[in-house]
């Protein structure tokens, strides 16, 4: 729920902030967003990574744009997941357009 991923995003643990992206990556709204673009600069690269591949299951714009900047990661793993991220949007995105559903 938004409330446990609240809860988890401030948490010590990085499995515990790992698993409150997966959880943003389906929630609604704008909320889930900010907080997922704030894992996004992560200390722990499972997490920026985590983060990534949540915001590319949100078939939203604005993902686009946060994804932006894990592309300069320090971690290869989190730049290689933003972009394969960026593709499954971008592919959602272009179904969405054209009224079909897809697999994002």
């Amino acid at each position: 729920s938004l409330d446990w991923a609240r809860s988890a995003f401030a948490d010590r643990s990085w499995a515990a902030r790992e698993a409150a992206a997966t959880v943003l990556g389906d929630a609604n709204g704008s909320e889930p967003l900010r907080l997922l673009s704030a894992l996004l600069r992560d200390g722990n690269g499972k997490v920026r990574q985590s983060a990534a591949r949540a915001l590319g299951r949100r078939a939203e714009p604005e993902a686009l744009l946060t994804l932006r900047s894990a592309y300069a990661d320090s971690d290869s793993d989190v730049r290689k997941e933003s972009l394969r991220a960026t593709e499954r949007l971008v592919v959602a995105l272009q179904l969405a357009k054209r009224g079909q559903v897809g697999p994002v």
